[in-house]
């Protein structure tokens, strides 16, 4: 799918999402399952889902259902650690807040960030 890159970073051990267009419910669930199926291959429970580049094109419900989507990861959640970098324009901040505490009351250890910097850093305590 266009507007996506999912990688492994070796050089941070994070598989990492980068966009160039906006982010529909599609797209978002293209990205979730190729982060997955990277974080499997490289044997990585660090992920990171940045939007800083782009914006959010996303219901609340879209969020709700990639949440409820990832009880069904082959990814351990008590080694697991997601990162979300919001877009830089604000258009995700609201959507953010929601996933922080549904990704939270889900199990997750996840979180929110406004710099891609800051959420690496995070990842890799």
């Amino acid at each position: 799918m266009s507007g996506v890159a999912v990688r492994y970073d070796a050089e941070a051990d994070v598989v990492r999402s980068t966009w160039t267009e906006p982010v529909t419910a599609a797209a978002l669930d293209f990205e979730t399952r190729q982060l997955v199926k990277l974080a499997e291959e490289h044997g990585c429970p660090r992920l990171l889902s940045d939007y800083s580049t782009t914006s959010l094109e996303l219901t609340i419900i879209d969020v709700y259902r990639d949440v409820r989507e990832q009880a069904a990861w082959q990814v351990d959640r008590t080694t697991a650690k997601i990162a979300v970098v919001t877009p830089a324009d604000g258009s995700g901040d609201e959507l953010a807040d929601f996933y922080d505490a549904l990704a939270l009351v889900s199990g997750w250890n996840a979180r929110v960030f406004d710099h891609a910097t800051q959420a690496i850093t995070w990842l890799k305590r």
